[in-house]
């Protein structure tokens, strides 16, 4: 009793948050290769969310941090078919959208 869902469900934080992330990524990936839908995207960001997360745990300091932003780009790339620069592309613009956003949110929130 008395924990948040965070501590009894992590699994639902990281389902909420793939299924934000994916809604950037369906855009990016309209934006910059015009294929793949909503769910393509989801699968997208959970795949490379884990992946990226095992890099990153396996390989430290700032090549562990490059290694797992190339394994994020690979994934998209797979994901969407397209080569992994395009697939490094869609990363990029998805997180520029997700950072505009939340500053936009946080800028009428208050």
């Amino acid at each position: 009793m008395g924990q948040s869902h965070s501590m009894a469900f992590p699994w639902l934080d990281f389902l909420i948050e793939a299924l934000i992330v994916g809604i950037f990524i369906f855009i990016a990936a309209r934006i910059v290769v015009d294929k793949g839908g909503y769910l393509s995207a989801v699968l997208g960001a959970i795949l490379a969310s884990l992946a990226m997360g095992l890099v990153g745990s396996l390989v430290d300091g700032t090549l562990g941090l490059v290694l797992a932003l190339a394994t994020g780009a690979l994934v998209l790339a797979l994901v969407f078919r397209t080569g992994w620069l395009k697939g490094a592309v869609i990363g990029l613009v998805a997180g520029v959208l997700y950072i505009l956003t939340s500053l936009l949110l946080d800028k009428i929130m208050g």
